[in-house]
């Protein structure tokens, strides 16, 4: 099974994933993009699905991702080039960024919203 990944900033930070074959996307609150919140947050989503008796043979990631290839040696990461961007797990980004900003601007609050509201909303 294949799986994409990415962090994505919506007034605090996140980390998503999307499985290629079965569809199936996770959230994580993250506090930054350093390289060991990558190989944290990809070993935390390979175990998810170990658990359910699925295998993840592939990753598909940025170029940013590249601190993951050492922490995931049996499992193929395929980066994209310099520039360039995983169209499978943009689209969704690009959807929960608009959803949660709809949800967002029809709340009460009117110069920042809780860091714990954002995140409850995401998930």
């Amino acid at each position: 099974m294949a799986e994409c990944c990415d962090f994505e900033s919506i007034n605090s930070m996140f980390f998503l994933s999307k499985s290629q074959k079965i569809g199936f996307a996770t959230i994580c609150p993250v506090n930054n993009r350093k390289a060991e919140t990558m190989k944290k947050e990809s070993t935390r989503l390979i175990n998810k699905y170990t658990k359910q008796g699925l295998k993840v043979n592939e990753i598909f990631a940025d170029n940013k991702f590249h601190p993951i290839i050492d922490a995931n040696a049996l499992i193929h990461v395929n980066l994209a080039a310099a520039g360039e961007h995983v169209g499978d797990i943009k689209n969704p980004n690009k959807v929960l960024q608009e959803h949660m900003r709809c949800i967002c601007h029809t709340l009460p609050y009117s110069l920042c919203w809780p860091r714990v509201m954002v995140i409850t909303l995401a998930e």
